[in-house]
């Protein structure tokens, strides 16, 4: 299965390159990123999965050292494109920290579903702000918006499948 990932992530990223390198005008490059981004971020889980299989293991994460706060700006900048769109306001608020050793991919994972989720479910005039802080020796990141919320009955259940 993880095969035909491949080819179709493939066809998606190579015209988006050449729009990009070719014909594309500064309004339209943070999008086309955002899709660039993404596609690779699934090939990366492709080539994840095939690594796994062929080796006849779990999935494995590494863990490495990363420079949060880069990373959380990365990954907030294709959210905030988003949401300019929809008149969404996004504001980010961090703190300076050192890299930190973390499974990366996990860490893209929950952070761009908590941002995922939260443009989603806000509306024009509504918004939505990332705050990274140093408490207690802890990193707390934190995603906060006005949008429509979990109804109370379904709270119980956000960290079940």
């Amino acid at each position: 299965m993880a095969h035909e990932l491949r080819t179709p992530l493939t066809l998606i990223q190579i015209p988006i390159e050449q729009v990009m390198q070719q014909s594309c005008s500064k309004e339209c490059i943070p999008e086309l990123s955002s899709i660039l981004n993404a596609s690779s971020r699934l090939n990366r889980v492709v080539d994840q999965m095939l690594q796994a299989r062929e080796h006849g293991q779990a999935l494995q994460l590494s863990v490495q050292a990363i420079d949060l706060v880069s990373e959380v700006k990365a990954i907030a900048q294709i959210y905030t494109h988003a949401a300019e769109r929809e008149d969404i306001t996004f504001c980010i608020s961090s703190l300076p920290v050192a890299a930190i050793t973390i499974q990366r991919q996990i860490f893209e994972d929950i952070l761009h579903n908590l941002l995922a989720n939260a443009v989603k479910y806000s509306a024009a005039g509504d918004s939505i702000r990332l705050r990274l802080t140093l408490r207690a020796g802890f990193i707390e990141i934190e995603v906060k918006d006005t949008g429509i919320g979990i109804a109370q009955e379904h709270q119980d259940n956000i960290f079940h499948k």
